[in-house]
């Protein structure tokens, strides 16, 4: 996956002749390839987080052409937000000093994300990097609240954060 909304393709073939380009991406308009030849340019700014398949075909000067070359861009702009459940004990509140927390990765292309913490509650305030199944200390009477922003393998974080509270 990347991030770059214009990517571009090196397109190589064995014949050293005048070649004809001719290039498509498979469900969009002729008009995101801004470019097409030995490096093939795609505009995918008003694409949304997708895989796309690039088809390229090459006629020579004999009008011969060859087998259509595909190649794959999976464009990755944004994190999604995950899911936080509480996962033990089943409600809230409750006597448990030592909650755990359910993380679902919501990433729709690319992935798995990597999830950052915010533990929140009487005298606490926690930052650290975790995962679904953690536990967190709820030790003093009152109100938790547990907020998780996601990191997706192209460096993308979810702007916003998935939370879930306890209280004791």
């Amino acid at each position: 996956p990347g991030s770059s909304a214009t990517p571009q393709f090196t397109v190589t073939d064995s014949e050293n002749v005048p070649l004809t380009y001719t290039c498509h991406v498979v469900g969009w308009p002729d008009t995101v390839v801004t470019a097409c030849g030995p490096t093939t340019t795609l505009d995918l700014g008003s694409a949304g987080d997708a895989t796309y398949t690039l088809h390229v075909k090459v006629t020579d000067e004999l009008n011969q052409s060859s087998l259509a070359g595909t190649a794959t861009y999976t464009l990755d702009t944004v994190a999604q937000a995950p899911t936080v459940t509480l996962a033990s004990p089943a409600s809230s509140p409750g006597t448990d000093t030592s909650p755990k927390f359910t993380i679902t990765d919501n990433e729709l292309v690319g992935g798995p994300d990597t999830f950052s913490c915010t533990w929140q509650g009487p005298g606490v305030t926690d930052v650290a990097p975790c995962a679904s199944g953690d536990s967190f200390p709820a030790t003093t009477d009152g109100d938790y609240t547990l907020s998780v922003t996601a990191t997706d393998t192209t460096g993308n974080t979810s702007a916003t954060a998935g939370t879930a509270s306890y209280s004791v």
